[in-house]
């Protein structure tokens, strides 16, 4: 399921470093953004957080319950460091679990697609096929959305190699540049509004 209809008025980003707005100011990441139409916003990412990390950071979310609603989006540092997607999609399962046992709506963000063909001369790249296995995180990604039954936002939708200036939506391949960060932000208002 997409967005449910309901009133949206405050979410916790619980992320890597996408949701951090890792390499632009904070006022241009999209999580402030969302902030500035109003919603309250809390930012819990963790540039460089795997899945097992924010499992291990769960309890900074005890006391903000008032929020209901956490948007996870993780996994790509896990198989930055070596962890097999499916690894990866099991430990995603588990944070989802131990974050509702505390009462919040889950929302999970499925990546955009990363400008990873940028990338391909890093032979980490190459040698561990990144870039198949990050196609298939996104794929196992939808497949747990889908048997969890969970809300989530598809950045697919917003960028991706049709998108128009694609190359200018990250500043290294796959970090958002501030045209990046609108452009999601952009695509959450419309879902927000649907």
């Amino acid at each position: 399921m997409k967005l449910m209809k309901r009133e949206f008025n405050s979410v916790i980003f619980f992320g890597d470093s996408i949701c951090a707005g890792y390499g632009v100011s904070d006022r241009d990441s999209f999580p402030f953004l969302l902030r500035e139409t109003g919603i309250d916003v809390v930012n819990l990412s963790v540039s460089g957080g795997t899945t097992v990390d924010m499992i291990n950071e769960i309890h900074s979310l005890k006391g903000l319950e008032e929020l209901e609603n956490v948007f996870i989006m993780l996994g790509f540092n896990d198989i930055l460091n070596g962890v097999s997607v499916l690894g990866t999609i099991n430990s995603l399962k588990k944070l989802i679990l131990e974050i509702k046992e505390l009462g919040f709506n889950i929302i999970v963000g499925v990546y955009p697609d990363f400008n990873l063909d940028e990338l391909i001369g890093d032979s980490v790249f190459i040698s561990h096929g990144i870039k198949q296995k990050f196609y298939e995180l996104q794929r196992e990604t939808m497949h747990l959305i889908n048997e969890m039954e969970l809300e989530y936002v598809d950045y697919r939708n917003a960028i991706n190699k049709e998108t128009e200036n694609y190359e200018d939506s990250f500043f290294d391949g796959l970090h958002l540049s501030v045209y990046g960060n609108k452009l999601i932000h952009k695509y959450n208002i419309y879902v927000l509004n649907r």
